[in-house]
């Protein structure tokens, strides 16, 4: 199990927050993740996996939904002024390295 408890949305900047279990089980860590680190937008279909993507330069009114909290959803402007609600499974991108979140290499912060 990645996460001990549902993820929860901090916004400004978007970022994920989760108690994480580290490697060896003696603690739990509460960390945070910037998610534009982890998510981009593709100008037409919305939120795609992408690295250092800064999706929140084209999308807002993110939400956390679906099993624990782990479905991200936002309105995301595309290039011919339209708007699209794209959604991502973060269960495919962002996951627990030793206690801390981590999407792409990148590891979340210590918090809490």
């Amino acid at each position: 199990m990645f996460f001990r408890t549902t993820l929860l949305l901090i916004t400004a900047p978007i970022a994920a927050l989760a108690d994480c279990q580290q490697k060896d089980h003696s603690k739990h860590r509460c960390t945070i993740l910037d998610l534009d680190n982890c998510y981009g937008d593709n100008n037409s279909a919305g939120l795609v996996e992408e690295k250092q993507g800064h999706f929140t330069s084209k999308c807002s009114g993110c939400i956390l939904q679906g099993d624990k909290n782990r479905e991200l959803r936002c309105f995301c402007q595309t290039d011919n002024g339209a708007g699209v609600i794209s959604m991502v499974d973060m269960n495919h991108l962002v996951g627990n390295s030793n206690g801390y979140l981590q999407c792409w290499g990148i590891n979340g912060g210590h918090t809490c």
